[in-house]
C-alpha cells in the first residue's frame, strides 16, 4: 500500500513539475516572424527592340524573433537571405552581403513611465511618407540605419531624436600596439535629426521633421565634406471619404565637389512638394496628385538638385522606375510628376484592381528649351486571400517624349516592364 503511495506521489510530482516547466516555457518563447518573397520582373525599360527582355526572378528570406526580456525591455533579431535565383553571387554591385543581420537591436520602452524610449542597434526607420526616410521594401536589400534613437510617445505626440552612420572606416581594434593607429582621421557619413509627430484629431496628423547628414570622404587625399539639411513636413487629413496628404522638404547647407585638383564648396538650395488627394466613398476609388523635385538651375551659383537618397523610390515617381535618381534619371534637370487614377475593390478586402496615368516633365528647362520627358500607364492587381498571404501582378508603359530620347540617347519612343510576385509572412 505504502509503495502505491509512493508511485501516485512521483506522478503527481512529475505532473506537477512538468506542468510548471511547460508554462515557464511558453513565457520563455520569444513571438518568431518570418517572410518569404518571390518576384519575377520582365525588364523591357531600354527603349531598344531589337535586346531580349531582362528576366529578374528574386528571392528574398527573412526570419527572426523578439522578445520581452524584462518589463519594457525588448530585444529583437532578425536575418534575410536576399539572392536573385539562378545565381550564387551578390545580388548589388556595391558588395552588400546576401545572407546578413537584417535587424538587431535592444528596445527600451516608456521608461519609469516618463514616455521616453531608446532603441540602439541596426533597425530600419520609416517616416510619414517616407520620401525623406523610408525602408525601401522593394529593394532586394532594404535600407537599414546603425545607431540609437531617443523616443518619446504620450497621447497625441511623439518625437524620435536619431543618430545613424554608415561608411565607417574606423578598424576594430583588437589590442591597442604603437604600429595600430596609422590614420589621423577615420571617416563615415552620419545622419541625424528630429522626427515629431503630432495628432491634430479632426485637423489630421503633422509630422514636423529636420534631418541632418554630414560626412568627409577621402578622395584621391581630398577631404570631399557634405554638410546638408533637409526640414519639412508632412500633413494627412481625412475628410469623410476624403484623404489627402501634403508634403514639402527643404535642403540647405553646403557640399563641396572634386575639380582635379581641387575642390569647389557649393551652398545647397533645393526643394520637395506633394500633393495627393484620394476619394473612397465605397469600392470605387479616383486619386490625383503632384511632386515635384527640384533640379540643377544652370544660372545658380548653388546645387538646386534635391537629393533623395535616403527615402523611398520604386512607384514613388510611375513604376517604371525611371527617376529613382532624380540626377540620372533626369540628367540632374529634377522632375514635376502630374498623375491621376482609379481602382476599384472587386472583392471587398481581397481583390483590387488600379490604373494610374503620369505625365512627366523636367523641373529645369534643358539647353534647348525642352523639358517634356514622356507620360507613363501604371496598371497593378492585387489578391489577398488571408492576412498574411499576398499576390501582386502589374506593369507599365512608358511614351518617351524628345528629352526622355535625348537622355537614352534612342530614336524609340516606347518601353514596358511587368511583374509577378507572391509574399507569404509569419
Amino acid at each position: 500500500m505504502q509503495s502505491k503511495l509512493n508511485i501516485i506521489a512521483i506522478i503527481a510530482l512529475v505532473t506537477a513539475v512538468f506542468t510548471v516547466n511547460a508554462a515557464d516555457i511558453e513565457k520563455l518563447m520569444p513571438d518568431f516572424s518570418g517572410n518569404v518573397m518571390v518576384r519575377g520582373v520582365a525588364d523591357v525599360k531600354d527603349f531598344n527592340p531589337d535586346t531580349d527582355p531582362a528576366y529578374n526572378n528574386v528571392l528574398k528570406v527573412r526570419f527572426g524573433f523578439e522578445k520581452e526580456v524584462y518589463k519594457n525591455i525588448f530585444i529583437k533579431a532578425e536575418v534575410q537571405d536576399s539572392r536573385m535565383l539562378g545565381q550564387t553571387n551578390n545580388l548589388t554591385a556595391e558588395g552588400n552581403h546576401v545572407f546578413d543581420l537584417f535587424q538587431g537591436y535592444v528596445d527600451i520602452k516608456d521608461i519609469a513611465g516618463t514616455g521616453l524610449g531608446i532603441k540602439a542597434g541596426r533597425f530600419q526607420m520609416m517616416y510619414g511618407t517616407r520620401r525623406v526616410i523610408g525602408n525601401s521594401a522593394w529593394n532586394i536589400n532594404e535600407r537599414k540605419f546603425d545607431g540609437a534613437i531617443l523616443k518619446y510617445h504620450k497621447k497625441r505626440f511623439s518625437a524620435d531624436l536619431f543618430y545613424t552612420y554608415y561608411n565607417d572606416e574606423t578598424p576594430y581594434l583588437l589590442k591597442s600596439l604603437p604600429n595600430m593607429y596609422g590614420q589621423e582621421k577615420y571617416y563615415r557619413t552620419n545622419v541625424y535629426g528630429l522626427w515629431t509627430t503630432t495628432d491634430l484629431q479632426k485637423a489630421g496628423q503633422l509630422h514636423i521633421f529636420g534631418v541632418m547628414e554630414s560626412d568627409s570622404k577621402n578622395n584621391n587625399g581630398a577631404e570631399i565634406n557634405l554638410n546638408r539639411a533637409t526640414v519639412g513636413f508632412n500633413h494627412f487629413g481625412k475628410f469623410g471619404d476624403l484623404k489627402t496628404t501634403v508634403e514639402s522638404a527643404y535642403q540647405l547647407g553646403s557640399q563641396e565637389t572634386d575639380n582635379g585638383n581641387t575642390t569647389v564648396e557649393k551652398d545647397i538650395a533645393a526643394y520637395m512638394f506633394g500633393f495627393q488627394a484620394k476619394y473612397k466613398p465605397n469600392r470605387f476609388e479616383a486619386q490625383i496628385g503632384t511632386y515635384m523635385f527640384s533640379g540643377q538651375d544652370a544660372g545658380a551659383k548653388e546645387t538646386t538638385l534635391y537629393n533623395n537618397g535616403m527615402g523611398n523610390k520604386h512607384n514613388m515617381l510611375g513604376s517604371i522606375d525611371y527617376f529613382i535618381s532624380i540626377k540620372g534619371g533626369t540628367a540632374g534637370l529634377g522632375i514635376n510628376n502630374f498623375y491621376a487614377g482609379v481602382g476599384y475593390d472587386l472583392i471587398p478586402k481581397k481583390l483590387n484592381a488600379s490604373l494610374i496615368g503620369h505625365y512627366h516633365m523636367t523641373n529645369q528647362e534643358a539647353p534647348n528649351g525642352d523639358n517634356t520627358l514622356g507620360s507613363e500607364i501604371d496598371l497593378e492587381l492585387k489578391y489577398q486571400p488571408v492576412k498574411n498571404l499576398v499576390f501582386k501582378g502589374g506593369g507599365a508603359l512608358f511614351f518617351a517624349d524628345d528629352l526622355m530620347q535625348q537622355i537614352w540617347n534612342t530614336d524609340e519612343s516606347m518601353s514596358y516592364w511587368g511583374y509577378l510576385m507572391v509574399q507569404v509572412g509569419i
